[in-house]
């Protein structure tokens, strides 16, 4: 079985049709949800595949989405 890590995403989207893209792709990934933010379980492969897909969705610099890991919780990542 992989090794996954509890990953924590959260996006800000202005655009209402980047808003819907960027919630398919999350809900693919997530296993639970409030709001914008969701909680998925991951492998390392997995997380760069959410990444690419929503850096593919959300090319708006008006629009943001943060991936952070149980153990970054603390810390301050930047948007991807």
């Amino acid at each position: 079985m992989p090794n996954r890590d509890l990953y924590l995403a959260a996006y800000d989207v202005t655009d209402p049709e980047r808003l819907q893209a960027a919630l398919h792709v999350l809900k693919g990934y997530a296993c639970g949800r409030q709001k914008s933010v969701f909680e998925c379980f991951l492998t390392e492969r997995e997380r760069q595949a959410l990444v690419d897909e929503v850096r593919a969705v959300l090319v708006s610099i008006r629009c943001s989405v943060s991936i952070t890991n149980r153990h970054m919780a603390g810390s301050r990542w930047p948007a991807i």
